[in-house]
């Protein structure tokens, strides 16, 4: 695949992302196809070309030239020989089949009357003598959470990226600041993704660097590979403001889905058991409503629920909202307190440290047709 040199993603992209994209995000050949695919011409000139220049040892082999643009047509010249002029055709754009020799391939883009449009050239380059870091921002903010890319590259004696620098780059940071990943776009490359150390692939290369927690000042970065001039860039970190400390909340937990006993005339047993596979005598009730008791004055309302750690801990509340009838709070088998007033009333029972789940019934009386319930939300505190 075809590397571009770094330039901003300026064109949609799309599910298929890694498709023109390398796993560093550097374009491929087909970010541009796709960007002359889908620009309206009115709106942007796009034009590429394609491969690179540098082919050593195949001089006078034929090379296949293509040039990605959403102009109506192209003109080719290698050393400022012309080649042609080929219509771009909307899905298959233009190409040459070119004799290779050294030097500079140059494609113009042209409008229907042959205005030209924009230009673009690829170089054969010098063997790489330098490297070359750019930063995705200016800086980063001293939170240690942000993070930023840098692109890194080879740069021959007149300062033109090699395309095809293979070379062990070894990274240095002075600075608040850490790398936290490695990359070249490579997916054959087997080289760690940690570390301080990564090899150009096709010219380019990738680190992220991040900032340490509560820092300011000055992070320094280097790219170091033998025989070439170091590349070194300045990142500025800025202190990151404090974010505002919320007080502490005591966590609510609101008790759901009760079950309910079928009404009776007698008091009931609140320690019942109900068979697992019991899904009809005890139906769902949720609390904030009152049942009929048409068919007797006692019902159980029961909830199996696990307390939050810090409940489980330090100990809680049972906090009723409001209950209708008398009640008599049980649990885990053990009677709590007792309700007396019918009237509707909320309702506090503390709740001692231990470890859940806990089972908590209530068990309610109130007079033959007269509604009642758990007239409230139940809550623990």
């Amino acid at each position: 695949d075809y590397h571009g040199e770094p330039t901003p993603h300026a064109w949609p992209t799309s599910s298929s992302f890694f498709g023109i994209f390398d796993l560093c995000g550097f374009p491929k050949l087909a970010a541009h196809i796709h960007h002359a695919h889908w620009t309206p011409r009115d709106q942007e000139t796009v034009l590429e070309l394609a491969p690179h220049w540098n082919w050593e040892g195949r001089e006078g082999q034929l090379i296949r030239v293509l040039a990605v643009t959403n102009a109506p047509s192209a003109a080719l010249s290698l050393n400022g020989q012309t080649l042609g002029q080929r219509a771009v055709d909307r899905f298959d754009f233009a190409s040459w089949e070119v004799p290779y020799q050294p030097g500079r391939l140059e494609v113009i883009a042209l409008d229907e009357s042959g205005r030209e449009l924009a230009r673009r050239h690829v170089d054969t380059t010098g063997e790489p003598t330098s490297l070359e870091l750019i930063p995705d921002r200016t800086g980063l903010l001293g939170d240690g959470v942000d993070c930023q890319p840098i692109t890194v590259r080879a740069l021959d004696a007149q300062g033109r990226p090699v395309p095809t620098a293979n070379i062990a780059v070894r990274f240095e940071l002075t600075g608040p600041g850490t790398i936290i990943g490695l990359g070249n776009g490579d997916p054959n490359c087997h080289e760690p993704e940690k570390g301080h150390e990564r090899s150009l692939f096709n010219g380019l290369a990738q680190i992220i660097v991040q900032s340490a927690p509560g820092s300011a000042g000055p992070l320094a970065v280097r790219a170091i590979a033998p025989g070439l001039n170091a590349g070194e860039l300045r990142l500025q970190i800025e202190a990151a403001p404090q974010p505002a400390i919320q007080p502490a909340v005591d966590p609510v937990l609101y008790l759901q889905n009760w079950r309910m006993s079928p009404v009776a005339d007698t008091r009931l047993d609140p320690n019942v058991k109900v068979a697992d596979n019991d899904m009809n005598t005890w139906p769902g009730i949720q609390p904030g409503e009152l049942q009929s008791f048409v068919a007797g004055a006692f019902a159980l309302y029961r909830i199996v629920f696990t307390p939050f750690v810090s409940h489980q801990r330090e100990g809680a509340r049972i906090a009723f909202a409001q209950i209708t009838g008398e009640a008599e709070i049980w649990l885990n088998g053990t009677r709590l307190d007792v309700k007396s007033d019918p009237a509707p009333a909320s309702y506090s029972v503390p709740l001692a440290p231990g470890q859940g789940p806990w089972e908590l019934t209530v068990l309610l009386r109130t007079q033959r047709g007269v509604p009642a319930g758990l007239s409230g939300p139940v809550a623990i505190t």
